[in-house]
């Protein structure tokens, strides 16, 4: 059930219609205020073919930007703003929710519900323009999370029996991996040990078998039992700092069958007709970044088992637009590094061999050089290049960085400080950034999003790196939405039939006529790489994007 009101004060209940003989339509030219555009839009868009391209806001949406909490709810808003009216919904919650009522107690919680949110209304429009994020609600996120639940209306096509060959591939590969547990030695022990077959599954064998027989050190304890935790992070931590045998077989395995239940075999029972319609939430995550839950669409891994099972529509392909090294371009304008600066905005030379260069001390076409004609040296060394400036925007740390680079961590270290020899800009305003978490507790991007920490001392690592990354990866992202809603408006304005259709990392992705690739293609390359251009400080970096097209998602070819 939808329940909307528009600025006219009329109440729509769909299905059940409090006010009959409406036209629907006037839906489409009304401003609409609600609570959960995505929802309210699937339904009419699904069930009536309206679409809410007026949809002016959204209190769920709001309350995300000026709080960080998401999941918020009508009732959790109106104890916040109208407090005169909490309870008003107890009586229909009751009966099981709306779609249970009827008659006159239908009509009241419905007038009720609509009084409630343009108060909240009134009271957040204050606020968002009082904490400076009125421009960020209305001209970004409002209209992303339309183009973000077209996307998701539309869905993407899967190729069924492809995903079915390449489940059973996995399955297989599963498989394998178990038997090589089964002829380790301690297995054995342990089987004798609690005298019956072993499962990778009990917690009870597990834990004796890391804890007791390996002699590992407890990472952490259940808050309940105070038993050691033996989960998914303490076996990767287990077998990269380690080396246990074990764990590096069960992470393998793991990894193996998250792969099957997200992206091939346990995907397909929420297939609609072969076509997967993702759950997108901009207000799920303290990041700033969407998520993507039913079927995860925002992460598509790089397995080319996965990729080649999402095709386009007969017809159709994908035009698949990627920032070039988005993070790097947009961190050396967040942390104001001119030497990075001018590294991204010269084409001509490869970015990641510029860093490498600088970094160590070399000269760019003796790295570059080498890097073309295969000098394992050389290439060796770009590796660490791109490894270092991507770990210090990640802030991973000289341990992350050894497990990265298979070196000793003191090496790593060395590595590090020699990068920021290079760069020194960087490292002043990341420490600046630092001490602004220590002393506030939260952090403000460029467009005015803002993160909030509750432990965040200079002893909160986690805090620490958390909040580099934030300023880096919440601005990436702003601009990827800015983009989207730009291709969006030239589609419409230009009446083309192509659809985007996937926001995978820093990547768009649109599914397109045949006949209309190239023009498609150039919309996509002129709106990514111009799309930091109106803002003051961000323009100092050039954004440079490749286009690709293709009928699934491996196969693309550049353009």
């Amino acid at each position: 059930m939808v329940q909307l009101g528009t600025s006219d004060g009329d109440i729509y209940l769909i299905d059940k219609l409090v006010i009959p003989d409406i036209d629907f339509k006037l839906l489409e030219i009304k401003p609409i205020v609600g609570a959960g555009f995505e929802f309210d839009a699937k339904i009419l868009s699904t069930n009536l073919n309206i679409k809410l391209d007026n949809y002016y806001h959204d209190v769920v949406l709001a309350e995300y930007l000026l709080t960080g909490v998401g999941q918020n709810d009508l009732t959790t808003l109106t104890y916040k703003y109208v407090p005169e009216c909490a309870g008003y919904d107890d009586e229909v919650k009751e009966l099981g929710g709306a779609q249970n009522a009827t008659g006159k107690m239908l009509y009241q919680y419905s007038a009720n519900d609509i009084y409630v949110m343009y108060k909240i209304v009134e009271q957040q429009e204050i606020k968002l323009k009082e904490e400076g994020l009125w421009w960020l609600f209305k001209e970004v996120k409002m209209p992303v999370n339309k183009v973000l639940t077209n996307m998701s209306i539309r869905g993407v096509l899967y190729d069924i029996d492809m995903v079915k060959k390449m489940d059973e591939k996995y399955r297989k590969k599963g498989e394998s991996l178990l038997k090589r547990i089964e002829g380790f030695p301690e297995i054995e022990l342990c089987q004798d040990f609690f005298r019956r077959k072993f499962n990778p599954k009990s917690s009870q064998m597990v834990k004796w078998l890391l804890i007791d027989h390996y002699k590992l050190p407890v990472l952490k304890r259940s808050k309940k039992t105070k038993n050691p935790s033996v989960g998914q992070k303490e076996m990767e931590v287990y077998a990269k700092k380690h080396k246990n045998k074990y764990c590096k077989v069960m992470v393998d395995y793991r990894s193996n069958e998250t792969l099957r239940s997200s992206f091939l075999g346990g995907v397909l029972p929420k297939l609609v007709n072969g076509v997967a319609h993702t759950k997108y939430g901009l207000h799920s995550t303290s990041t700033g970044r969407p998520n993507s839950t039913g079927i995860n669409l925002l992460n598509i891994p790089r397995n080319k088992d996965i990729k080649q099972c999402l095709i386009s529509r007969p017809g159709h392909s994908f035009v698949y637009g990627d920032f070039r090294q988005m993070e790097l371009r947009v961190g050396g304008v967040i942390y104001n590094e001119p030497r990075l600066i001018d590294i991204c905005n010269n084409k001509l030379r490869d970015l990641h061999c510029s860093i490498t260069a600088k970094a160590f001390g070399r000269d760019y076409n003796e790295i570059y050089n080498g890097y073309k004609n295969g000098d394992d040296e050389i290439t060796e060394l770009r590796v660490k290049g791109k490894s270092i400036a991507f770990g210090v925007l990640y802030q991973i740390g000289a341990q992350g960085l050894s497990y990265d680079l298979k070196v000793k961590e003191q090496e790593a270290q060395q590595f590090i400080n020699d990068f920021y020899t290079g760069f020194p800009d960087l490292q002043y305003y990341i420490e600046e950034t630092k001490a602004e978490i220590i002393k506030n507790g939260y952090l403000t991007n460029y467009f005015g999003f803002k993160r909030r920490w509750i432990k965040h001392t200079s002893e909160d690592h986690a805090t620490l790196r958390e909040g580099v990354n934030f300023k880096v990866q919440s601005l990436a992202f702003n601009l990827l939405e800015l983009s989207l809603i730009s291709i969006s408006k030239k589609f419409i304005k230009r009446n083309l039939k192509s659809k985007l259709i996937m926001q995978v990392y820093d990547s768009i992705i649109c599914e397109v006529p045949d006949d209309e690739i190239v023009v498609v293609a150039d919309i996509m390359e002129n709106v990514m790489t111009t799309v930091n251009e109106p803002y003051p400080t961000l323009n100092k970096v050039k954004l440079f994007t490749d286009i690709e097209v293709g009928k699934d998602l491996l196969n693309l070819k550049k353009i």
